[in-house]
């Protein structure tokens, strides 16, 4: 059961050192990431209102960013201008409506203006804070941060930023840590457990004891270990149950070690 363990742990660390190794050069212009939309209620002292939290964990540049944020006083700013937005690309579709009635000359001016306010409109709604609860691919909404954020700490490369405010209610944390970080730290468990894969097959080479290293071809009675070996040597045709191979913590040991001391 523990090998099993064992294995799976192994298993995930390398999906999950691959997954952060090939990610990291389309890193690099924009990050990359998954995020988690939960909207909970939360009270203002006189009123409780619903208000999204935002959970996140992105590879920006040679950075891993995680961390989480509630904000409802951004959120309603960011209603206000998509809402501003949407009022704009309504008033540009209703000129181009008129031109094409009353022509003016201006149709070709105002099918740019319409298309620059759509495009906007579009950008800013794929930012992702108007989807819906759940998990999400794509940068955190909030990105980009400040590059100077207040109430920042350092400490051998890993930086922490929050910010906390009672009114109106706020809570901002993240962490910015060093990719190379993570990456060793995944690549570790793999890599010893390649090397103990390559030891023991080096051993089964050389026709040696995979988990304790003694020789099998010096004598076909290998001495006594904590475990048994997984590939004890032939016994011989015609020979007695005795004379039969004791592995590492082999029955017969307790029986040959009395008989030898008398």
């Amino acid at each position: 059961m523990l090998r099993r363990t064992r294995t799976i742990l192994c298993g995930l660390s390398l999906l999950l050192f691959l997954t952060l190794l090939i990610s990291w050069p389309f890193a690099q212009d924009k990050p990359v990431g998954v995020f988690c939309r939960r909207t909970e209620p939360l009270s203002t002292g006189t009123i409780t209102i619903q208000t999204p939290h935002f959970y996140f964990l992105a590879i920006d540049a040679n950075q891993l960013a995680l961390g989480h944020w509630r904000d409802p006083q951004l959120m309603e700013m960011f209603a206000i201008n998509q809402g501003q937005m949407q009022e704009d690309v309504s008033y540009f579709q209703s000129l181009l409506e008129m031109d094409k009635i009353h022509p003016t000359g201006n149709q070709t001016r105002l099918e740019n203006d319409l298309k620059r306010k759509q495009r906007e409109l579009a950008q800013h709604k794929n930012r992702g804070f108007s989807k819906a609860d759940g998990l999400h691919f794509g940068p955190d909404p909030r990105h980009p941060w400040f590059d100077n954020p207040p109430n920042t700490k350092s400490f051998m490369g890993i930086t922490y930023h929050y910010f906390f405010s009672q009114s109106p209610p706020a809570t901002v944390q993240r962490w910015m840590i060093p990719l190379w970080l993570p990456l060793l730290l995944l690549a570790t468990p793999p890599l010893l457990r390649l090397r103990s894969g390559y030891r023991k097959y080096r051993l089964r080479r050389s026709n040696l004891c995979p988990s304790c290293g003694y020789d099998l071809r010096a004598t076909p009675h290998p001495l006594p270990r904590m475990r048994p070996h997984p590939h004890p040597p032939h016994t011989p045709v015609g020979s007695t149950s005795a004379d039969a191979p004791v592995g590492c913590g082999s029955p017969h040991l307790s029986s040959r070690v009395n008989g030898a001391s008398r």
